[in-house]
């Protein structure tokens, strides 16, 4: 896919999803893994907006809204999004820390 700002995708988190980056990466800098917290969330970042049809598994169709349903993992994060490639939208609905990991 060309990286010309007219092929992303556009995408919106969920208002606690944005509540969740802000508290775990209080967390992460505590733990000494702010570096590490920041990269993750820019890979997050720009999956979600270049590639959200490439990543992750489809585990839901939402014929009504054009959108499918799909989870990915980055770093320490299961991450739950929804993917309109029509109007090139992407809506992060949910993000949860994976087990055994140092920001619980």
């Amino acid at each position: 896919m060309a990286d010309g700002v007219g092929d992303r995708f556009r995408v919106v988190h969920h208002p606690v999803v944005r509540s969740c980056w802000r508290r775990w990466r209080t967390q992460a800098a505590q733990v000494g893994l702010l570096g590490g917290f920041l990269a993750a969330l820019r890979r997050v970042e720009w999956r979600l907006t270049h590639e959200p049809v490439d990543w992750g598994e489809p585990f839901h169709n939402l014929p009504g809204l054009h959108m499918i349903q799909r989870r990915a993992v980055e770093w320490f994060f299961l991450l739950a999004f929804a993917v309109n490639e029509e109007e090139r939208f992407v809506y992060l609905q949910n993000v949860q820390l994976l087990p055994n990991n140092p920001l619980e």
